[in-house]
């Protein structure tokens, strides 16, 4: 008695680009979903502010709009990165002890800033990802 093996039929090219193109299109909406849910919760709290009297800083400034991923962070929450900039990143003494502690001191600040976000993996890798692409980048200049 033989094992039963399906057949298994080769992915055609079209179903391989449809697959992509979902892929891609699957990314671009949800990047789309995440920047409005914040820009609209801040939105929300900047004209919550105005009619209670305070006048909140702008936190979004055109952020997918960016020229590399430093000018990325200039844009995308503005007053978390600008806290994350004062209060870690200076606070390690920022790029005054050469480049390798500049390094360092960027990757330490993006793994601290997600992990505020939450303890879970995904985030630990989000932030060492992104702050591996502001070391590669800081590296190019």
């Amino acid at each position: 008695m033989g094992c039963y093996l399906p057949q298994q039929t080769p992915y055609s090219v079209s179903k391989v680009i449809r697959y992509i193109f979902d892929a891609w299109l699957g990314l671009l909406v949800f990047s789309a979903q995440f920047f409005c849910d914040f820009a609209g919760y801040s939105t929300c709290a900047i004209g919550v502010a105005l009619c209670l009297g305070f006048i909140l800083p702008n936190n979004f400034r055109s952020p997918y709009a960016a020229i590399g991923f430093s000018n990325f962070w200039r844009r995308w929450h503005i007053t978390l990165s600008t806290w994350f900039c004062y209060y870690l990143y200076i606070s390690l003494d920022g790029n005054r002890h050469g480049t390798y502690r500049t390094l360092f001191n960027l990757m330490f600040t993006m793994f601290l800033g997600e992990l505020w976000n939450g303890a879970s993996w995904t985030f630990i890798v989000w932030g060492v990802l992104h702050g591996s692409y502001l070391v590669i980048e800081h590296l190019l200049r």
